[in-house]
């Protein structure tokens, strides 16, 4: 994916396979990350070809170390092509290896921008989502694309823009139009997970 965004002038991390020779190439701060994996985080920073014994570059990779702000950018494109929308989503607190639960939601243009451009040269239709951190100079950088609706977009419904709702009434032919009105000024959005739990009548 670094290669194919790179390819098409879409702003990716310096990545390569976590080789000594590929380290010299990348300005430091680098971090390990696997090839494949979800929900990650806390990745160790490589500070020299000492790290990388027994560090099998098939399944790891070196990127340089971006910052926050991060965030995910909530995407939709129309099959017809006409209709698109986004929503940036900035993390403000995530579970380990889950969701985000509190989070600001507004319209940055840049990203607008790079997210159009992200869904027409794909193509990708209906809704995706992708996430962006910045690199030192505060610039973003695309650091995964999920061709889904995100674990996380009901925070966008609870503003009014459904993206759920209008990737299946666009897959069905139906309007959408309602369900993605454009994001006027910015939103705060709290989510809570709480396990409740009650006792059952009692038997005598």
């Amino acid at each position: 994916m670094h290669r194919w965004l790179r390819a098409k002038g879409l702003p990716s991390p310096e990545t390569a396979l976590a080789t000594p020779v590929e380290l010299e190439k990348i300005a430091r701060p680098v971090i390990l990350k696997p090839r494949e994996g979800t929900g990650g985080g806390n990745f160790p920073q490589i500070h020299g070809p000492s790290d990388l014994i027994d560090i099998d570059p098939g399944r790891w990779l070196l990127q340089e170390e971006l910052r926050k702000p991060d965030g995910c950018v909530e995407t939709f494109l129309g099959r017809n092509g006409k209709i698109f929308r986004c929503v940036f989503r900035q993390f403000l607190e995530r579970r380990p290896g889950g969701p985000s639960t509190k989070a600001r939601l507004y319209d940055d243009p840049a990203l607008r921008s790079l997210a159009e451009r992200l869904a027409r040269e794909l193509p990708f239709f209906g809704a995706f989502n992708f996430e962006v951190m910045t690199d030192e100079a505060g610039d973003w950088r695309i650091i995964d694309v999920n061709p889904r609706v995100s674990a996380s977009s009901r925070m966008c419904a609870v503003v009014g823009i459904d993206f759920a709702a209008a990737n299946l009434a666009d897959f069905w032919g139906d309007a959408t139009e309602s369900m993605l009105p454009p994001l006027r000024g910015e939103y705060y959005v709290a989510r809570q997970y709480e396990d409740y739990v009650t006792s059952g009548p009692r038997v005598d």
